[in-house]
């Protein structure tokens, strides 16, 4: 803004500019703006692409952090402790989860979006311990996105484990939902609405699936 202040700090916060389209472009627009507005600081994550960094500017401008270099357990910690506090999501089962809090910390290999999604998934399925003990009995992987898609396998193999018909909805619903992430996204009523005559189903057993995948 031609209004802003320039003694008045501006931080924009930009969450994975890998998943954009164009992101060489962006980041290049990105440091321009940069150069030109000094009140402007921008926090930008991003898997390690080389052409980001190179696009967005020189080292004098910007500062790398490797978030997986940091060791975020301390902090995980504290999110699962107040998590298992009786306002938390957890605060129902904290007696059942508490005696695998070493193990979630353990698994989760320092990422919050790792116990998140557990602790999630857990909330949406009443206390899924099966879910809970499947997930902790494979072990920590060799990196931590490799712990991400055993949760997101597990997540995913839960939900269609029911049926013939949950599974086919279930992979219905994962394409709607691809389709349309550059999109708005659709609802439940949308992809109850696109489901082949053959999948009858009501409205609900769409919304429990989506609920159940949201972790």
């Amino acid at each position: 803004s031609t209004n802003h202040s320039p003694n008045k700090l501006a931080v924009f916060v930009i969450d994975a500019l890998d998943e954009c389209d164009h992101h060489g472009f962006i980041a290049s627009y990105l440091a321009f703006v940069v150069t030109r507005a000094p009140w402007v600081k921008l926090i930008v994550t991003s898997r390690d692409q080389p052409e980001i960094p190179e696009h967005l500017a020189a080292d004098r401008l910007t500062r790398r952090y490797d978030l997986f270099a940091n060791d975020a357990r301390g902090d995980i910690r504290m999110l699962l402790e107040h998590e298992l506090q009786p306002s938390g999501r957890l605060g129902g089962i904290s007696g059942l989860v508490k005696g695998r809090k070493e193990k979630l910390l353990g698994n989760s290999q320092g990422l919050f979006k790792w116990l998140v999604t557990v602790l999630d998934f857990i909330k949406a399925n009443s206390g899924d311990l099966n879910f809970l003990d499947n997930i902790l009995g494979q072990g920590p992987k060799g990196d931590a996105e490799a712990s991400l898609d055993v949760v997101y396998r597990a997540v995913i193999a839960s939900v269609t484990n029911e049926s013939d018909t949950t599974k086919q909805v279930v992979r219905f619903v994962i394409a709607f939902v691809i389709a349309s992430s550059k999109t708005r996204p659709m609802t439940a009523r949308t992809i109850h609405a696109f489901l082949p005559p053959m999948i009858f189903v009501p409205l609900t057993t769409v919304e429990n699936i989506l609920s159940r995948l949201s972790a």
